[in-house]
């Protein structure tokens, strides 16, 4: 796993740093350690074995290259295996072209654009390259989705999209998943008590989606980003930032507190990180959390470590990673029943649309499961979608 996620990091940065940088020299030197150089002018990017990248800004200054930790003159990334995001990677490629003495490009603006930096499946994957430009050739408000601005939470690229956007693009996956997507002309957001979208088909009908995610909230992962975009806010206010600069802080999830805990988390985890004295603590040592300071995450059997190097940041990430499929399908009947008991006002066709959610899924696994037994009631719904961009079923009412 962790060779992997080196290797889509090492990769994502390197198409990042070529596009806002002419004639750079990358040399990869092993798959978690490269360095990027314009005439004498150089970077290093090494990402060690806890998921944890430094980057020195001069190849003389900063340690030893390979496997060895940069010690000096380090710019914060902090990634776990899950959280290498399009911002994240525009950040460290804007700071490289930087230090290289070029001009920062300005931000991705539109879906195409975001892809071209975050997607990391299409090399060499044509099977997805084929499946996105479906997903960018559909339209919403009638215009394609590849030259759409995304619209995120709290207008942070690191945040998950915003509510309606984020239903829009669910649906759109699904539509490709499911070869849906030659049906669909337009998708457009509805206003409540509607259901989420209103969708235009090439027949000229217009149906109503229902969206209703599985498995993104309340799964393990799910709650871990919550405690992480918890942690995002605090780091708006200058003055928390400033407490924390030069040290880059991790704290490790074998369990993750329940959606509605996560400020009260973030609330302990500040709270740990004001009661240590870093100082006298080894760099990269798994620390207890006293449940004094932090009774929640103590529960939870949370540890912490500070990072090796000079760098600024805080985060959370799973300790541990595990996957039973029918955990997906589980979650699935329940979002379907939870769907079922509601009553919706419509004046058109009803679709219901489940995306499965939990990156920590395998797709192909989850649907097999969910195919082993599927629902033989679907209520107000005339058609149910559900599964991802790779693989979709289509579930119609029983006539």
């Amino acid at each position: 796993m962790r060779d992997t996620f080196a290797g889509v990091w090492c990769s994502r940065l390197e198409r990042a740093v070529r596009c806002r940088v002419d004639d750079v020299e990358i040399v990869s030197l092993d798959r978690a350690t490269m360095t990027f150089a314009v005439g004498e002018k150089g970077v290093v990017v090494h990402l060690d074995g806890n998921g944890k990248a430094e980057v020195a800004v001069s190849l003389a200054e900063g340690g030893t290259i390979g496997n060895e930790h940069l010690e000096d003159r380090v710019q914060h990334l902090s990634l776990s295996t899950f959280d290498v995001d399009a911002s994240t990677v525009i950040g460290a490629a804007d700071f490289i072209a930087e230090s290289l003495g070029v001009e920062k490009e300005p931000a991705p603006r539109t879906m195409r654009e975001y892809d071209a930096v975050f997607d990391f499946l299409t090399a060499g994957n044509p099977a997805h390259a084929a499946r996105r430009d479906r997903l960018f050739a559909l339209r919403y408000n009638g215009i394609p989705l590849g030259d759409v601005e995304p619209k995120f939470l709290d207008g942070d690229p690191g945040n998950d999209y915003a509510r309606g956007f984020d239903e829009v693009m669910a649906f759109a996956h699904l539509a490709v998943g499911s070869a849906l997507d030659a049906e669909v002309a337009n998708i457009r957001t509805s206003d409540p008590p509607k259901p989420d979208l209103i969708v235009d088909l090439i027949d000229g009908r217009t149906v109503y989606v229902e969206v209703g995610r599985v498995t993104a909230s309340e799964s393990y992962f799910g709650r871990i980003k919550a405690v992480n975009r918890g942690i995002r806010s605090m780091l708006r206010d200058p003055s928390f930032l400033g407490e924390i600069q030069g040290r880059n802080v991790v704290f490790t999830m074998p369990e993750a507190p329940a959606r509605k805990e996560s400020m009260q988390a973030v609330a302990e985890i500040v709270a740990v990180f004001r009661s240590t004295d870093f100082d006298t603590v080894e760099r990269g040592a798994l620390l207890s959390v006293s449940p004094s300071v932090a009774p929640l995450l103590a529960s939870l059997k949370v540890k912490y470590l500070a990072g090796r190097g000079i760098s600024t940041g805080l985060s959370a990430r799973q300790a541990a990673n595990w996957f039973d499929p029918w955990d997906a399908a589980s979650d699935f009947y329940s979002m379907l029943e939870k769907k079922l008991k509601k009553s919706y006002d419509v004046d058109a066709p009803l679709w219901l649309a489940l995306p499965l959610t939990d990156l920590a899924h395998v797709p192909k696994l989850s649907m097999t499961a969910i195919r082993s037994a599927l629902p033989p009631e679907l209520g107000q719904f005339s058609r149910a979608i559900v599964g991802t961009m790779e693989d979709s079923q289509v579930i119609e009412r029983p006539s």
